[in-house]
C-alpha cells in the first residue's frame, strides 16, 4: 500500500471515528454556551409591551419554542432530547462537524510543518520522538510555539464551529449555511473594517492565547511521567499519576473552554445582519466585555459550578480510557 493510499485510509478512519464521538462534544459545547438564568422557571417574569388599556402584559414564557430548556440532564439524555425535537432532529447532533474535522486535520498537519521549519531554522538535528529526546526542554519549547501558532492561525475555524453548533437548525431562523458561508458572514457583519480582527479581536485572541499556551504543559507532564517511570514496572502508579494529571488538566482547561465558548457565541455586528443569530440554547442578553468580565459574571450570576459544565463525563471518559490502556498492556 502506497503512502498516499495509507494517508487517505487513515483520514477516512479518523473521519468515521469523529462522527461517532462528535455528538458528545456537541452537547458539552451547548452546555458551556448556555446562559443559565439564576432562578427557577416558575419564578421567571417577563414584561411585554402594554395592551390597549395601558397595562403591562406579564407572561411566564421566556424560552423560545426552538430552544432547549436549561440543560440539567446527562449528556446522553440531552442527545436524545435534541434528536427528538421537532425543530432539530438527529442531524442537529452533527452541526459544525465539518468545521471540527477540517480544523483538527489542518492543525495536525500545520503543527508538524511548523515544528519542522523551526527545527530547521534552529539547526536541531535530533530526530528522536520527544519522549526519548536528549534535548527535551528545547524540543518542548519548539512544540509549544508551533502549537500556539497553529491555534491562533486556525482560531477562526473554531469560532465557525462554535457558531454553527450553537445556532438553531430551524430553517426559518438558521443563520449560517456552511463553513465558508459562516466565515464570510462573520467577517462581513462583525469585522468589516479589518478581516484580521476575526483572529486578533481582544475578546477572541486573549482566551485563544491562554488556552493554547496552557494545553501543551499538560502534554509535557504526561511525557515526563512516561520518560522517568516505566509503565511495565509500575503500571498502577503510572495510571494514578496520569489520572491525577488529567484531572488537573480538566480542572484548569474546562473553565477556559467555557469562557472562550461564551465569548465566541456572542456577536456584536457592525453592519446590518442578513438574519439574527438565533441559538439552540439561551445566551447572555448582555455581551461580555472580556475574559475576566465573563468569568466574574458566570460565577456571580450562574454559580461557580457552571464554569465546569461537561467536566464529569470527561473525567469518566479519561478514567475509562486509562483503564482500557492498562488492561491492554497486561
Amino acid at each position: 500500500m502506497s503512502v498516499e493510499t495509507l494517508g487517505i485510509v487513515n483520514l477516512g478512519i479518523k473521519y468515521s471515528a469523529s462522527l461517532i464521538f462528535y455528538p458528545y462534544s456537541n452537547v458539552i459545547l451547548l452546555k458551556q454556551a448556555q446562559y443559565v438564568i439564576p432562578f427557577k422557571k416558575e419564578e421567571r417574569t417577563v414584561w411585554k409591551p402594554a395592551d390597549a388599556s395601558g397595562y403591562l402584559i406579564r407572561t411566564q414564557d421566556i424560552v423560545d419554542p426552538y430552544q432547549l430548556p436549561p440543560i440539567t440532564k446527562s449528556t446522553f439524555s440531552t442527545i436524545l432530547e435534541i434528536a427528538n425535537m421537532n425543530t432539530e432532529g438527529i442531524q442537529s447532533l452533527w452541526k459544525g462537524h465539518w468545521a471540527y474535522f477540517v480544523h483538527d486535520t489542518l492543525a495536525e498537519l500545520l503543527q508538524k510543518q511548523l515544528e519542522s521549519w523551526i527545527n530547521y531554522f534552529l539547526s536541531v538535528q535530533d530526530q528522536f520522538p520527544l519522549l526519548h529526546s536528549e534535548y527535551i526542554s528545547g524540543r518542548f519549547l519548539v512544540q509549544m510555539v508551533s502549537s500556539l501558532t497553529t491555534g491562533i492561525i486556525l482560531s477562526p475555524l473554531e469560532l465557525c464551529k462554535t457558531r454553527m453548533t450553537v445556532q438553531t437548525c430551524r430553517p426559518k431562523h438558521r443563520k449560517y449555511k456552511s463553513l465558508w458561508h459562516t466565515l464570510q458572514t462573520i467577517v462581513r457583519e462583525e469585522y468589516p473594517e479589518n478581516s484580521f480582527k476575526i483572529i486578533f479581536a481582544a475578546h477572541l485572541f486573549i482566551p485563544t492565547l491562554v488556552y493554547h499556551s496552557v494545553e501543551p504543559l499538560f502534554k509535557l507532564s504526561s511525557l515526563l511521567v512516561d520518560r522517568y517511570i516505566s509503565k511495565e514496572d509500575f503500571p498502577l502508579s503510572t495510571l494514578l499519576i496520569d489520572l491525577s494529571i488529567e484531572a488537573i488538566h480538566l480542572l484548569v482547561l474546562v473553565p477556559l473552554e467555557t469562557v472562550r465558548t461564551r465569548l465566541q457565541v456572542q456577536m456584536i455586528p457592525k453592519r446590518q445582519q442578513e438574519r439574527p443569530f438565533e441559538t439552540l440554547v439561551s445566551v447572555s442578553p448582555v455581551p461580555y466585555t472580556g475574559v475576566w468580565d465573563c468569568t466574574y459574571r458566570i460565577v456571580k450570576e450562574e454559580g461557580f459550578r457552571n464554569l465546569y459544565k461537561g467536566l464529569r463525563i470527561r473525567l469518566v471518559s479519561s478514567f475509562m480510557v486509562s483503564l482500557i490502556q492498562l488492561f491492554a498492556q497486561q
